[in-house]
């Protein structure tokens, strides 16, 4: 069965029934249902640098979360060190899809302040963490507003959403 799914952002998402999967987060124990679908509108770069000042230290952090249309990712994690620390550069490669209701095969959507948030699945598909979430497998939002521009929500962070690069 296929289902066109379409939101106020006019993001339009096929999802085969026979393409539905499910993996295992083993540190929190949550099952996730995704599909491979992969909305060229997803793809792309979303990038993230910080600068701290503290104590008379100054450091610099990045991240940076690729969706490839393959259906892989690459996750990155950067710390230029703090009082002396070595800097610490993180990459791991996965794999992402859109989170779907495991009943309904629906991609998983929730509407905030008018812009669309789709929750996405993104997993290092081994044991190994992916950078900045320090998890094989984790899940995050992309957001699309009305003019049909893109973010990442960064799950963990308190700061604006990123936008696609």
């Amino acid at each position: 069965m296929l289902f066109w799914y379409t939101t106020n952002a006019q993001i339009n998402i096929n999802i085969e029934n026979d393409t539905i999967y499910s993996i295992q987060d083993l540190i929190e124990l949550k099952e996730y249902s995704y599909s491979k679908t992969h909305p060229l509108e997803f793809v792309g770069s979303f990038e993230k640098l910080n600068e701290y000042t503290r104590d008379g230290y100054s450091w610099k952090t990045k991240v940076k979360i690729s969706l490839l249309k393959d259906g892989t990712c690459n996750t990155l994690w950067y710390n230029s060190g703090f009082a002396d620390k070595q800097p610490i550069t993180k990459e791991v490669p996965g794999f992402w899809g859109i989170a779907v209701d495991k009943e309904t095969s629906l991609p998983i959507t929730k509407m905030v302040n008018g812009n669309t948030y789709y929750r996405i699945i993104l997993s290092s598909g081994s044991d190994k963490t992916l950078a900045y979430y320090d998890r094989p497998t984790y899940d995050d939002w992309i957001i699309v507003n009305p003019n049909k521009e893109v973010f990442l929500k960064l799950i963990f962070s308190s700061d604006e959403p990123i936008k696609k690069t």
